[in-house]
């Protein structure tokens, strides 16, 4: 007897379409992801759309909304829907109370600062650098010392290949990104 073909199982056909669309899922799995992706995303913006109107509604800013300033007391600025909408989108703007940032630092101060940090770097790297040849001088010097024996003299050459495989690293420098003498952490946590 001849065996019959091997068929994959397939949802039952019940008619109410759950079978194609778990057909339709099966072939086409990247688009169900990307509507899932789609959803959820489109939820999010239309939520955060929802509060802003909200805001606007009430009057209100989020850090006033959040904080609750006006909770239990009347809000001035609130002129009811239609004016809050009006205020917004038709009448001039009024001029900020933070005031120009841009003059706090003068583009030859960045430019300055910038050289600062490089030189600093550079004095840095050449510090460790420094600091790695004289520990690998006091290293060397060290061996010379222990090979007087000749057991010692024995085990160089092999004490010799398992140190060369791993070269010194220099140690973590703290640069002073911000200027004001603190440093910044280095890769161990101090500043």
């Amino acid at each position: 007897t001849a065996a019959a073909p091997h068929r994959s199982p397939s949802p039952p056909q019940d008619g109410s379409g759950v079978s194609a669309f778990i057909n339709a899922l099966a072939v086409a799995w990247p688009a169900a992801i990307v509507a899932v992706v789609t959803f959820f995303s489109v939820w999010s913006l239309l939520s955060l759309l929802a509060y802003h109107i909200f805001l606007i509604f009430t009057g209100m800013t989020t850090n006033e909304h959040l904080r609750g300033v006006y909770h239990g007391r009347k809000n001035e600025n609130n002129l009811g829907w239609r004016g809050n909408w009006q205020r917004l989108c038709c009448h001039k703007r009024h001029v900020s109370r933070i005031g120009d940032l841009s003059e706090l630092l003068s583009t030859e101060q960045v430019v300055n600062r910038a050289r600062d940090l490089r030189a600093a770097s550079i004095e840095a790297s050449a510090a460790a650098a420094a600091a790695a040849a004289a520990a690998a001088t006091t290293a060397s010097r060290d061996e010379e010392e222990k090979l007087s024996t000749p057991q010692a003299a024995m085990r160089a050459p092999f004490k010799a290949s398992i140190d060369s495989s791993s070269s010194p690293r220099p140690a973590p420098v703290a640069v002073d990104l911000l200027g004001d003498g603190r440093g910044s952490a280095s890769s161990h946590g101090t500043g």
